[in-house]
């Protein structure tokens, strides 16, 4: 081989030296920066213990029955007057063996002797003659002492003082004068030996007398302002 050619030829396996040199060391390749998100947690929601529904406050209403005739005593407490102006007082107790309830007014009838119906005109009031009252449930309780009476009716509590509780009361006043020329009148009067109570919620009727020799006067005939039921007796 001539010097010319062996130097090519050395010249050439250099290159493909150099080719198969740079083939063997491979430069790192370039790594991009990675922008994955991070991995996601799913959270399993937190147990939520129901909420306990809201309880109504219990009331008079409904927990207790109304009350009905055959299950209550009534009585005649008596009669204060002063000034031309009278007022009537009745105490009613539960006789059976469960409470009730009334609110309210009671219809009022009064009538004779014979138990004939005297013309009566009732005016729903929360104000009368020596009272004041306002409609509310009244509970009355079994098991309280029978109510008893005499000639000259029960004894009614002093001014001022509140009644025994688990009765229940009923009052209502009127004129007792007759009035004459000027006033309105002349007016007449009826004098009633007893009064029917009507109860509510068609509870029934009650009956009771006056003592025998007294009665209620009212003038003129049967105008009389009733309170609401009350578990009080009070006067002001």
């Amino acid at each position: 081989m001539t010097s010319l050619s062996c130097q090519l030829a050395m010249a050439l396996l250099g290159l493909t030296a150099g080719c198969a040199t740079s083939a063997l060391h491979p430069t790192s390749p370039r790594l991009s920066p990675s922008h994955s998100s991070p991995p996601m947690v799913q959270s399993s929601p937190s147990p939520v213990s129901p909420s306990p529904p809201a309880s109504a406050t219990p009331t008079l209403g409904a927990t207790v029955p109304v009350c009905e005739a055959l299950q209550l005593q009534i009585a005649y407490l008596g009669t204060t007057a002063a000034v031309g102006n009278f007022r009537a007082d009745f105490q009613l107790r539960d006789d059976s063996s469960t409470p009730c309830q009334l609110t309210g007014w009671l219809g009022v009838q009064l009538v004779d002797a014979a138990g004939h119906s005297l013309p009566t005109q009732v005016t729903k009031s929360t104000s009368i003659f020596t009272g004041t009252a306002q409609a509310a449930p009244v509970e009355l309780l079994p098991g309280l002492p029978q109510i008893s009476s005499n000639e000259s009716g029960l004894e009614i509590p002093s001014p001022g003082q509140a009644s025994s509780s688990g009765y229940a009361y009923v009052s209502f006043s009127g004129g007792d004068e007759p009035v004459g020329p000027g006033t309105g009148g002349p007016w007449s009067c009826e004098t009633a030996a007893g009064v029917e109570f009507t109860l509510p919620a068609a509870g029934g009727t009650l009956s009771v007398t006056t003592p025998t020799g007294t009665g209620i006067v009212s003038c003129p005939p049967g105008a009389l302002s009733e309170l609401p039921v009350s578990a009080n007796l009070v006067f002001v």
